[in-house]
């Protein structure tokens, strides 16, 4: 019988990690890491841009302890064709932070302010909602920029956005 349910744990622990992305570690903080964040949206040629309302952090707890994690400020950051600095930084007001576990329909926690992170090895994402914008792409490029606080260090960071617009046939 154990060994049924060792083989059955072992299987399922693989069958999950199957799943999981290979995400580039990004930023480095004291037992947590933030990752690659896929933040992908898109829009059809013409249109008002694609509506953007959400950006999700992926964070890696690598040391099975408890994290808070407060986003003190977040800018949608644009840079014009071909250029390689930020030509506009705009503030975003945030309305709400949720925590999510990798396999998560719904929230572990949310918060206004600041959440935890619960004390699990394992791949998380912050969600950060806020009041929806258009943002057209042709050749310009985005990103968020986040001055985040994590267990009480603060560090800039910017994560890339990806805006794909659909071009008609």
């Amino acid at each position: 019988m154990r060994t049924a349910l060792f083989v059955v744990a072992l299987v399922s622990t693989a069958h999950a990690d199957a799943y999981r992305p290979q995400l580039e570690l990004l930023y480095e903080f004291n037992g947590i890491d933030v990752m690659e964040s896929i933040n992908d949206f898109n829009h059809k040629k013409g249109d008002s841009g694609a509506t953007v309302d959400s950006l999700h952090v992926y964070l890696s707890n690598k040391d099975a302890k408890e994290h808070f994690v407060r986003f003190k400020k977040v800018e949608l950051l644009h840079g014009h064709c071909n250029s390689q600095k930020w030509a506009d930084r705009t503030p975003i007001a945030v309305k709400d932070l949720e925590v999510y576990g990798w396999e998560d329909m719904k929230p572990r926690a949310t918060s206004k302010d600041k959440v935890a992170i619960p004390a699990v090895r394992d791949l998380w994402s912050v969600h950060t909602n806020f009041k929806s914008f258009q943002v057209y792409n042709e050749c310009d490029r985005f990103a968020f920029g986040i001055t985040i606080e994590i267990d009480g260090t603060t560090k800039p960071i910017e994560l890339l956005m990806k805006v794909t617009r659909e071009d008609p046939k």
